[in-house]
């Protein structure tokens, strides 16, 4: 089976409450992503520094003007050109940010000029990374600032597959513009949020990153109409200068424009938006009736549950109107969403499903109680109930839990997710699990096992017998509901089954007390190193314990590691380095991050410098705090630089619940990696019947991995 990759999370809440995750993951084999990356090195070369609000890259210790200055920057800028065409890939990066850090009008464009002539330098990926991230500082400079534009807006390679590193480079690009707060280079990025594509996500990240102070910079001087995707960025952006413009561009006869400028009205919460936007709501153009409906919920008006329900009665609007409908839930809805749940496709109907439970009311409660003899919905209906305050919603949990067979279980893990996310459990919910943990059924044991460690009725330890691996699986599982740090206890019964039954499930699921224990007493560094290239599910916290122990005889699988093909291998390896002993490995870190592409494992190596003592972290910190395209690494970043201590992992309040289904539609235990919103990847196993609740997960995004074949070692070729 190959490696899965499917994300779960909360579907257009506007105020999240305690948050549950529930998605059916359908098994489907696909490759994992192969991200680019490569360790930096090259003698001389600097990380960036904060410099006010630029980056100066490298540089020289000589007071700026004097001799002993003018005659390095001259030898320096001599022998950087004539590396440019060097044959050797480390020199050539060598020169571009030596020229970079120069900052002289002169080695600044012979840089651009060697970019630009369609040389091997040009066509050099990481080359291009780094004349971005060294020019930077230099917008201002028109001949800088129009090849900064072109990578920004350089989509070629997706005509035959973009590569995740050309990815990064770009949108590094439109954050270096958006941040100079030029004039001129706000503009182009305007220009490339109104032109679409992927080059507009980035120009729009980069915007929303680094608020422009000039408004005609955005919108242009005079009354012109505005493109919509400019109209909803100054929207976005809160950006009030904008009303007068947008109430005019309202009343336009043009379909488009009216009805980008009255929901960018809405989003800036102006109540001369509700008249043209009633008016709109039964318009035969279907763009106008979308964009109705849309501002009267942004507005919160009385109307929108009306609007909403008419959209959903028309076919070409159906879908949109599903996703309003989980954007603004109302018992009113319930009816609507019962008539439309056939229509719809079966990607769509587990969403309508979560608008049900979302709507709330009589009629809701009553469809999704029928829809948990619906194999294709349950677990999206059992959910829906699970998290539906009420009454009603308790007592046909209650009647669930009461059944036989797998209607009964469902019940019994809705009751279980009620009393950990309501904080209120059904009655007779403890009674049950306790008589279903000796049931001949090994699910009904698991689910049992799961719901009284995670309402603190059992201790873990007691129920972790390997005799019985799916009551222990299970309590495993259910000791996540107080922390990581929960399954720390288990680290002795990992290192027993790991022996006798390495890969085995309950091997992958004991596992999960590395996160606790990253010491791993009791196993040798060779077998976490074996563990962590294996690639399976405990891959990423086994190298996680690993990198802890660095030193000079394991720094080599350290670097493997670090440098490997699995981003999520990379992340651990990055935060075990984090707590290294060894001084050097904040150099590490640092090489890591200069051509990491993956955002995820970005993020991890700016929480492990953080961490780190000593300066020499700062100027990667600083680059990452002004360039990432993550706005999460960029707050790490900022949040270190500060002298902050990373938030450590912790509880959440989430219980994800998720369902693996084969390509046959039948449904087993499978083993696979749960990676949380902070990044933190829990090796788990399902349940036999392929149901997976973890508890204790932080809000947010969630993904889960299904475990890759195991290999002898994980290549370092990316």
């Amino acid at each position: 089976m190959g490696s899965v990759i499917h994300e779960s999370k909360e579907y257009g809440r506007r105020k999240p409450r305690a948050a549950v995750l529930a998605a059916i993951i359908a098994c489907t084999v696909a490759s994992p992503s192969r991200a680019e990356a490569q360790l930096y090195g090259g003698a001389g070369a600097a990380p960036p520094t904060p410099q006010g609000n630029l980056i100066a890259l490298g540089g020289d210790s000589a007071p700026e003007g004097t001799e002993s200055s003018s005659l390095k920057r001259a030898f320096g800028f001599a022998r950087s050109v004539r590396l440019l065409e060097s044959a050797d890939p480390a020199e050539r990066l060598q020169a571009v940010e030596r020229l970079g850090a120069l900052g002289t009008d002169e080695a600044l464009g012979a840089l651009v000029a060697a970019l630009e002539q369609g040389s091997a330098l040009g066509r050099e990926p990481r080359a291009r990374l780094v004349a971005v991230r060294g020019l930077a500082p230099h917008v201002a400079k028109e001949s800088t600032r129009r090849w900064l534009t072109r990578e920004a807006s350089d989509t070629a390679e997706e005509r035959e597959g973009e590569t995740p590193l050309a990815r990064l480079t770009r949108e590094t690009a439109a954050l270096a513009l958006a941040r100079s707060g030029h004039p001129e280079a706000i503009g182009d990025l305007a220009r490339l949020v109104a032109q679409g594509g992927p080059a507009a996500q980035g120009a729009r990240a980069a915007l929303l990153a680094y608020p422009p102070a000039s408004f005609e910079s955005v919108a242009g001087k005079g009354d012109r109409p505005l493109p919509p995707a400019v109209m909803s960025l100054l929207a976005d952006l809160g950006d009030l200068r904008a009303l007068p413009r947008l109430r005019k561009l309202a009343a336009e006869r043009e379909p488009n424009i009216a009805a980008g400028a009255i929901v960018a009205l809405a989003k800036l919460g102006d109540g001369a938006a509700l008249g043209p936007a009633k008016a709109l709501c039964a318009h035969s153009d279907e763009r106008l009736a979308r964009a109705g409906t849309e501002a009267l919920v942004r507005l919160d008006a009385p109307e929108a549950a009306g609007a909403i329900a008419g959209l959903l009665r028309r076919d070409g609007t159906r879908s949109f109107g599903l996703k309003l409908s989980l954007d603004a839930p109302s018992p009113a809805l319930a009816a609507e969403l019962v008539r439309t749940l056939p229509l719809l496709s079966a990607e769509e109907r587990p969403l309508a499903v979560a608008a049900l439970g979302r709507a709330g009311g009589s009629a809701a409660v009553a469809k999704l109680t029928a829809l948990l003899d619906d194999a294709t919905l349950a677990t999206a209906a059992a959910h829906a109930l699970a998290t539906l305050p009420g009454d009603d919603a308790r007592r046909a949990i209650e009647a669930a839990m009461a059944r036989a067979g797998a209607t009964g279980l469902l019940g019994l893990r809705a009751g279980i997710v009620r009393a950990l996310v309501l904080g209120r459990a059904p009655e007779g919910l403890r009674e049950l699990l306790a008589a279903r943990l000796t049931h001949t059924d090994p699910n009904a044991r698991a689910v049992a096992a799961f719901g009284l460690v995670a309402l603190e009725e059992r201790d873990p330890a007691e129920l972790a017998d390997p005799r019985d691996a799916a009551v222990a699986i299970g309590a495993l599982r259910g000791a996540l509901a107080r922390g990581p740090d929960a399954v720390g206890f288990a680290l002795p019964l990992f290192i027993r089954v790991h022996h006798d039954a390495p890969g085995s499930a309950l091997a992958t699921a004991a596992a999960s007390a590395l996160v606790a224990r990253p010491d791993a007493l009791g196993l040798s560094a060779t077998e976490l190193a074996e563990l962590a290239e294996a690639g399976g599910s405990a891959a990423a916290v086994a190298a996680l314990a690993f990198a802890r122990r660095d030193q000079p005889l394991l720094r080599p699988r350290i670097t493997r590691l670090l440098g490997g093909s699995d981003p999520l291998v990379r992340s651990h390896a990055a935060i075990g380095l984090g707590a290294s002993a060894e001084p050097d490995a904040t150099s590490l870190l640092a090489e890591a991050y200069q051509f990491e592409s993956d955002a995820r494992a970005r993020r991890a190596i700016t929480r492990a410098l953080a961490a780190r003592p000593g300066r020499l972290r700062e100027r990667t910190l600083a680059l990452a705090a002004m360039l990432d395209p993550d706005a999460d690494t960029r707050a790490l970043a900022r949040r270190a630089l500060t002298g902050a201590a990373p938030q450590p992992a912790g509880a959440g309040v989430a219980v994800a619940w998720l369902d693996v289904v084969g390509s046959d539609g039948a449904r087993s235990a499978a083993q696979a990696r749960f990676v949380r919103s902070d990044g933190l990847a829990l090796p788990v196993v399902t349940d036999p019947d392929g149901t997976l609740l973890v508890p204790g997960t932080p809000d947010g995004m969630a993904t889960l991995v299904l475990a890759p074949p195991t290999r002898p070692r994980d290549s370092a070729s990316r």
